[in-house]
């Protein structure tokens, strides 16, 4: 951690130690990556995407009664999937769409047991975003 010498007040006590504290390596990733972040203007592609994705899972949802709600920011989205009739949390439905999905090489992670948290990596191409929600649609089609 970088910080301003007045915030260093613990000097003459040991708050703990670990391996992975005062790397060189791990500070020029870490600003590597944030260089990368800044040239490519990537908090702006994602503001970008993150809308682009909020409109298409809207009109997912509007398509599917199994898609109780949609929620998120940026690229990271939750799916709520429960049955249209009872409201009751659709987890069979959710593993089903989950192994869809496995078959094409991608993954994602089921919370509560029906609710799909979609992450893709902040550097995802717009193609690639969009045929990943394509495979989402056909999985939830096929269990709707």
């Amino acid at each position: 951690m970088v910080c301003r010498d007045e915030y260093n007040v613990a000097q003459d006590i040991s708050l703990g130690h670990f391996t992975y504290e005062k790397s060189p390596l791990g500070c020029a990733v870490g600003q590597a990556v944030i260089d990368f972040i800044e040239k490519e203007k990537i908090l702006e592609k994602v503001a970008r995407d993150a809308l682009w994705m909020e409109e298409q899972l809207h009109i997912l949802k509007s398509k599917y009664p199994i898609i109780l709600d949609i929620r998120g920011m940026g690229l990271l989205w939750a799916v709520d999937l429960a049955d249209s009739s009872t409201g009751e949390p659709a987890a069979n439905e959710a593993e089903k769409v989950m192994y869809s999905f496995l078959e094409h090489g991608l993954s994602f992670k089921v919370s509560q047991g029906h609710v799909l948290q979609l992450s893709p990596a902040l550097t995802i191409i717009k193609e690639e975003l969009i045929q990943v929600l394509g495979i989402l649609e056909k999985a939830i089609r096929s269990v709707s």
